[in-house]
């Protein structure tokens, strides 16, 4: 599983073949920048970078065998508490950090159990990694474009 491990890891660190990883898309955004709005509604950076990095929690939790099924909206998309620059900060190496740890716990999965089921889940182990590897790509790239909008 060290392939997709190695595709988490550059998805958050770089080079990622797809564009900027989110280190790159991170740098020079401010707490301000982050934390603003686009005009017409949808997630501030701030907003998704806190639901990318919740979700790399919860997947890695899952695929360490433990069973979350229902994820509460205010777990999925958690409210920002503060937007100061330190808290901005500690979000972005957050996010870098559980991006890592999520790579870390794909590595250790052995091949002969990718086709397990999930608990309580209808779909396997495999899907489970390669959704993690499709948010997190996705949300970079919404990130990225947001970026230069608000930015």
């Amino acid at each position: 599983m060290e392939r997709a491990a190695e595709t988490l890891r550059q998805a958050h660190d770089g080079p990622a073949w797809h564009g900027p990883a989110w280190k790159e898309i991170l740098a020079g955004v401010t707490p301000a920048t982050a934390a603003k709005h686009p005009s017409g509604g949808g997630h501030s950076i701030w907003e998704i970078v806190l639901h990318a990095h919740t979700w790399n929690v919860i997947i890695r939790r899952r695929l360490m065998g433990e069973v979350i099924v229902d994820v509460p909206p205010e777990e999925d998309w958690p409210p920002v508490q503060a937007t100061s620059p330190a808290a901005w900060e500690r979000m972005d190496e957050s996010l870098l950090q559980s991006g890592n740890e999520l790579a870390d716990a794909v590595a250790r999965i052995p091949d002969r159990e990718l086709g397990e089921r999930m608990p309580q889940r209808e779909h396997t182990k495999w899907t489970e990694i390669l959704g993690a590897i499709e948010h997190v790509t996705y949300h970079g790239g919404q990130v990225a474009v947001l970026k230069r909008i608000v930015g």
